[in-house]
């Protein structure tokens, strides 16, 4: 059998702890320990950024235009509209021309609420509108309803009865062809507008689409200086060979990416 040592082992005897007596009349010492600060909210109003629970959660937070562009937004040239043209869509009074495309023609229009809109009709709507152009108009109503985006156009409505027809946002700070021609950004007037664009044309493409059509005449000025995409005439889902390939040109020359050509 094994033996066993059976000697006491030397080690640190303990003492008992005594315990501590308060004096009477004093409060129990306690034991505080560290805990992390946790703000109370101020009550202030919350700081605006730019950005929205509705968009997709990876938006960049980017920063407002200067306040000092606003002065350069580009007046929006308007030209009445014959009588014969106010009521040709139910529920629309159209009321002035904002401008024309080689496609469409651009009207400003009040509609039954009585809120100011932007209506895009056929460019020549006394001849016979053929199937291409009403294939044409569905198409980019169909990219355009599902892009909802603080720097993209505001889709609202569409229809081709009694005429093809596509109601958006009224746009009413003019467009960055316009700005351009009458100012020179600086840097700091520049950059967020960039960085905005770039935004929406990114939030595009991960909707797969794509504009095929950037350039400044379609990026749109609210009156406070937000930028906006618009047009989406010749634009395709990445996926789809769309009619758009096949009708008209894809895109403008002098801003074209190269792989258009």
């Amino acid at each position: 059998e094994p033996v066993t040592d059976k000697r006491p082992r030397k080690g640190k005897r303990k003492e008992p702890v005594a315990a501590s007596v308060e004096p009477k009349g004093t409060k129990p010492k306690t034991e505080t320990k560290a805990t992390e600060t946790v703000e109370e909210p101020s009550g202030e109003a919350e700081v605006d950024v730019w950005g929205d629970e509705d968009y997709m959660d990876d938006e960049l937070p980017l920063p407002p235009p200067p306040e000092d562009l606003k002065e350069h937004l580009g007046i929006i040239t308007m030209e009445k509209v014959p009588s014969h043209m106010k009521n040709i869509l139910p529920g629309y009074i159209i009321t002035d021309k904002l401008g024309s495309g080689g496609f469409a023609t651009v009207y400003k229009a009040i509609n039954k609420d009585g809120d100011g809109v932007a209506i895009k009709l056929p460019k020549f709507l006394d001849e016979t509108i053929d199937s291409s152009v009403l294939k044409k108009f569905q198409a980019e109503a169909d990219i355009w309803r599902k892009l909802k985006h603080k720097n993209i156009v505001t889709f609202l409505d569409s229809n081709i009865r009694p005429v093809p027809y596509m109601t958006i946002e009224l746009m009413e700070g003019g467009n960055l062809d316009g700005l351009l021609k009458d100012h020179r950004l600086s840097v700091k007037e520049a950059k967020p507008l960039i960085l905005q664009i770039l935004d929406g044309l990114s939030y595009a493409h991960r909707m797969a689409c794509v504009h095929r059509d950037i350039k400044p005449e379609n990026i749109l000025f609210t009156k406070d200086g937000v930028p906006k995409i618009a047009d989406w005439g010749i634009g395709k889902f990445m996926a789809d060979e769309s009619v758009s390939q096949s009708i008209g040109t894809k895109g403008t020359f002098s801003y074209a990416a190269p792989e258009q050509f």
